[in-house]
C-alpha cells in the first residue's frame, strides 16, 4: 500500500498545542489521524481529512495503529503535575509521558519518515543542566533517552522541540496567562507566587511556523529550543494596566527570587522569537 506523503499521526490532539497543529495541517489539506482515548470522544469534531483512532487501553494501541500507515508522526501528548508526592500523579505521569509515547512510536517506527516530539525545558535543572527540574521533567527526559536509542536504528528524521511555555487563542489550561485573562473577566484576583517570577513564552503561531519549516525541509533534524525573552510577570502586568481602564488585579505571595535556565545547553539549537505578550493580552482583554 502506497502511503501518502502528507499523512500525519497526531497524539495529544485535544490539548492546546495538539489541537492547533491539527487545525493547521487540515487547513493545508493534509490527511490527519488523531489517536485519542475513548473517554475524549466528545472533544473532537469530525472534519474532512480528519480520521479519529480511538483506544480504550494501552493493549489496543498497536493493533489500532497497525491498520493505518503514516509518514509523519507529531507527538504532543503529555501530562503535567507539579505534585510528585501523590502516587496517582506519579503513575499518571509515567504512563502518559513515557509508556504511552513509547508504545505509539514502536507501532509506527517502521513506516514514519519524520517524527516531531515536544519536550520541555523542565528537563534541565536551573542549577545543574544534567538533572531535570522536577519529576515531570524526568519523565520527559527518560522518554527522549529511550527514543534516542530506538531512532538510531531507523532512518527517521527526528525533531525534538523544547519549550518553556506557550500562549495563544482558545487556551483553557491552568497556566498563568490564560488564568490572568479568565480572572480579569470574572473580576477575580490572580495570585502569583512571587513578584520576581519570570516567564518565557512562545506563541502558538510561532510554533506552527516552525513546524511548517520542518515540513518544507528547511531545517535539519535535531533538538531545538523555541525561546522568547525572560521577563518579569510583574513588569508585564504593570505595563498593561497603564493602558486599561479596568485594571488586572494581582496579589503577589512573596518577593522570592525565582531562577530560570539562561545558560545555553550543549547540543540544543536555539531559535529566538521576539514575543510581545503584552500586546496579546491587551488585544484579548479589549
Amino acid at each position: 500500500m502506497k502511503i501518502k506523503k502528507k499523512t500525519f499521526l497526531i497524539t495529544g490532539a485535544t490539548g492546546f498545542i495538539g489541537s492547533h497543529i491539527v487545525k493547521f495541517l487540515l487547513k493545508k489539506k493534509y490527511t490527519v489521524y488523531v489517536l485519542i482515548k475513548f473517554t475524549s470522544i466528545k472533544k473532537i469534531n469530525k472534519k474532512r481529512n480528519l480520521h479519529i483512532i480511538y483506544y480504550k487501553n494501552f493493549n489496543e494501541i498497536k493493533k489500532k495503529l497497525k491498520k493505518h500507515k503514516f509518514l509523519n508522526f507529531i507527538h504532543c501528548a503529555t501530562y503535567y503535575s507539579n505534585s510528585s508526592n501523590a502516587e496517582s500523579k506519579i503513575i499518571h505521569m509515567i504512563n502518559s509521558n513515557i509508556v504511552f509515547g513509547i508504545l505509539v512510536f514502536m507501532a509506527v517506527q517502521n513506516t514514519i519518515k519524520t517524527f516531531i516530539n515536544f519536550g520541555s525545558m523542565m528537563e534541565y535543572d536551573k542549577y545543574n543542566i544534567k538533572k531535570p527540574l522536577n519529576f515531570y521533567g524526568l519523565t520527559k527526559k527518560i522518554y527522549e533517552e529511550i527514543l534516542d536509542y530506538s531512532i538510531n536504528k531507523n532512518k527517521i528524521k527526528y525533531y525534538n522541540i523544547k519549550l518553556y511555555d506557550t500562549y495563544g487563542p482558545n487556551d483553557k489550561r491552568n497556566k498563568i496567562i490564560p488564568k490572568i485573562i479568565d480572572n480579569y473577566y470574572k473580576n477575580k484576583i490572580t495570585k502569583i507566587n512571587s513578584e520576581n517570577l519570570q516567564i518565557n513564552v512562545v506563541s502558538i503561531e510561532k510554533i506552527l511556523k516552525f513546524i511548517d519549516h520542518i515540513l518544507l525541509n528547511k531545517l535539519l533534524p535535531g533538538s531545538y529550543c523555541l525561546l522568547g525573552s525572560f521577563i518579569k510577570i510583574k513588569k508585564i502586568l504593570e505595563n498593561i494596566n497603564k493602558k486599561l481602564n479596568k485594571k488586572i488585579i494581582v496579589k503577589y505571595e512573596n518577593n522570592e527570587k525565582i531562577s530560570q535556565i539562561k545558560k545555553k545547553i550543549k547540543n540544543l539549537n536555539y531559535v529566538y522569537s521576539n514575543e510581545d505578550i503584552s500586546k496579546y493580552i491587551l488585544k484579548t482583554l479589549k
